[in-house]
């Protein structure tokens, strides 16, 4: 675990597995991805992100040339609790994904999808 005071982006990643929910104010997403496509090709980090759908941005670009694969949640978005609050947040503006960075084994990037109701039915 990396805390916000050590700095995800100048810490570097141990381990073979990282999870990443980055900020996703401007440019921070960018900034994540491209530090686990580093920490993959530095160390062989997989790491794992959960992301916003949006194909017209530059960060996906760069999902589609180095990520291993896609897995887009299908059926509903995912919201998340206010850990302040304990309460539900707001229905979110764009769909989820989750980014799978890691060493590819062929030249495409592999695309799946997960139901919505699977996850959370896996998550119980």
């Amino acid at each position: 675990y990396i805390t916000e005071a050590e700095n995800a982006l100048v810490t570097d990643w141990s381990g073979s597995l990282a999870w990443c929910n980055p900020p996703y104010s401007t440019g921070n997403v960018n900034k994540f991805i491209n530090r686990a496509v580093e920490m993959q090709t530095k160390y062989g980090v997989e790491t794992i992100m959960l992301l916003n759908v949006d194909l017209s941005t530059k960060y996906f670009k760069i999902i589609v040339d180095h990520a291993k694969a896609v897995v887009y949640v299908v059926g509903k978005r995912i919201r998340f609790i206010d850990v302040w609050t304990n309460c539900v947040g707001d229905n979110p503006s764009k769909p989820n994904m989750f980014v799978i960075f890691g060493k590819r084994e062929k030249q495409t990037l592999d695309t799946h999808y997960l139901l919505y109701s699977d996850l959370i039915n896996e998550g119980k």
